[in-house]
């Protein structure tokens, strides 16, 4: 992801461009620091975008709508868990700084989320042991 916010701060309003895009480096700093799950991102001149970035877009999407389910799920599969509480603050910055200039995403419904988990991992990675059900412990 070589120059990000060139593409983005075109569209934002001029006094809120240099702290979205310092939120922006922050967020992918903070996620591209998990070696264990190194952010994948597709060909600039790709159709679609990549599942980590659908991911990255619910993650947002979630966290400026309140939806802690979506959110979680979506920071578990994009980061290790040892790296998910830094993630989730810059991603919650970026959310909310995105909101406070304007630019409020749509919220990305729980199965979605899985469906794009599912159909692009196969079942013996991490990423997919996110989204089942956490195993009952009987005490």
């Amino acid at each position: 992801m070589d120059r990000p916010h060139f593409a983005l701060a075109g569209d934002l309003p001029t006094d809120g461009r240099r702290i979205v895009v310092a939120a922006l480096y922050d967020f992918v700093e903070a996620l591209g620091r998990c070696s264990r799950c190194p952010l994948r991102a597709s060909a600039s001149e790709a159709d679609e975008p990549a599942p980590a970035e659908k991911l990255i877009l619910a993650l947002i999407a979630a966290i400026q709508a309140g939806d802690d389910r979506v959110a979680d799920l979506c920071l578990r599969s994009l980061s290790c868990p040892s790296r998910c509480q830094p993630v989730a603050l810059a991603a919650g910055n970026l959310a909310l700084i995105l909101k406070g200039v304007g630019r409020t995403l749509a919220p990305v419904p729980l199965p979605l989320v899985r469906k794009i988990i599912e159909a692009e991992t196969s079942a013996d990675t991490p990423v997919a042991a996110a989204i089942r059900p956490a195993p009952v412990t009987l005490h």
